[in-house]
């Protein structure tokens, strides 16, 4: 998985693939983004999109929330 990648800011997309875009593209410095996917295009991986089903409205922040905390392996790991 690299979260966010593949994401185009393209004027007819939704807003939250736009934001999703803008965040891959800024917070980079702080994640990491393009790093783990440049790690892992060395294994010739096949990509593709995973997407979760979430409720809408604020829950959605605390569903996105939940999956970081997971796949970075806890508040520790988010945070480094």
């Amino acid at each position: 998985m690299a979260p966010l990648s593949g994401l185009d800011a393209r004027p007819l997309a939704s807003s939250l693939t736009r934001i999703g875009a803008l965040v891959y593209a800024e917070a980079g410095a702080l994640y990491g983004f393009e790093g783990l996917r440049a790690f892992k295009e060395k294994f010739s991986p096949r990509w593709e999109p995973v997407y979760i089903a979430a409720p809408g409205g604020w829950n959605l922040g605390r569903t996105l929330a939940d999956a970081a905390l997971l796949s970075s392996g806890g508040i520790v790991g988010l945070l480094r």
